[in-house]
């Protein structure tokens, strides 16, 4: 079961173009290889391979591809050793061939998109497209390691809106849901690539920042706060923004003790004027 995951997750690596050339080649070798046998033995459900292979991993319309592909093989095959049958009995065998693998590539395809529709979903905030915490906690977990295991730096970082209750008091929760919708918006835009937006619920977010040392991650989250400042001028919202930034070299084993450090301090950021970013090292428990 195992191995299945890990070669389905390698699959999903390769280059979509190298996917197709693989599932031709694959439906070209099935062809010449029924070439050669007696048209007794069917060699049908192997056709069905590499359609699968093009309509789950590489997109619906290169599976019909291989579908073209697997019925063409497959009835010129057929054609030179039947050559007594008619023309219209092959010309409707192809048809049904074609229809036959269409369908099955059609329908893995669909599968596929549903599978991945849920699977963001299941990992994605809904309101603002941000991770939410299933995925925040998984990602974290990864880059721990990696942060242990080839000794680079992390950092973690605690977002809170301030006196975002009189927006939702104000203009109703629908106004809030859209000032949620754009801070999270310009949020990810000021982000780097390998950096994780994450809503943690309410109006508290969370700034993942993996191979980032102190002095980035201040200048990332000094970029955050300047634009978020702005937009929140421009927009009249009379919200801030308190901002908990925690930096590590290596990440510690607990996880846990890296997210009550950081969320503790965006809650001392709150509670001593509000509105700012405070920074300070991941410090090692005394017990640990």
């Amino acid at each position: 079961m195992i191995g299945d995951l890990n070669l389905i997750g390698s699959l999903n690596q390769w280059p979509k173009a190298l996917l197709t050339g693989v599932s031709g080649g694959l439906t070209l070798a099935v062809g010449a290889v029924d070439w050669y046998l007696a048209p007794e033995l069917s060699l049908s459900l192997f056709y069905l391979a590499p359609i699968a292979l093009s309509a789950w991993f590489v997109n619906r319309w290169t599976g019909w591809t291989m579908a073209l592909l697997g019925t063409v093989a497959w009835s010129l095959s057929d054609s030179v050793l039947t050559a007594d049958v008619s023309a219209a009995v092959h010309l409707w065998n192809a048809v049904v061939r074609l229809m036959v693998f269409g369908t099955f590539g059609h329908t893995l395809s669909a599968l596929k998109a549903a599978y991945d529709r849920e699977k963001t979903e299941s990992r994605t905030d809904s309101l603002t497209g941000a991770a939410n915490r299933r995925q925040f906690i998984d990602a974290l977990e990864r880059e721990a390691v990696r942060s242990r295991r080839y000794a680079y730096p992390l950092a973690l970082a605690y977002l809170d809106l301030d006196n975002f209750k009189q927006v939702n008091d104000h203009w109703g929760h629908a106004a809030g849901d859209r000032v949620l919708q754009q801070i999270a918006h310009q949020t990810k835009t000021a982000l780097r690539i390998p950096d994780l937006l994450v809503r943690l619920g309410g109006d508290e977010f969370a700034i993942l920042m993996p191979h980032t040392d102190e002095i980035a991650a201040k200048a990332v989250l000094a970029r955050i706060y300047r634009e978020l400042t702005y937009l929140n001028q421009q927009s009249d919202w009379g919200v801030g923004f308190s901002i908990g930034l925690i930096s590590c070299d290596p990440a510690p084993k607990e996880i846990e003790q890296l997210i009550h450090q950081a969320d503790q301090l965006m809650y001392r950021v709150k509670a001593s004027g509000k509105n700012r970013i405070e920074h300070q090292p991941f410090q090692v428990p005394q017990d640990s």
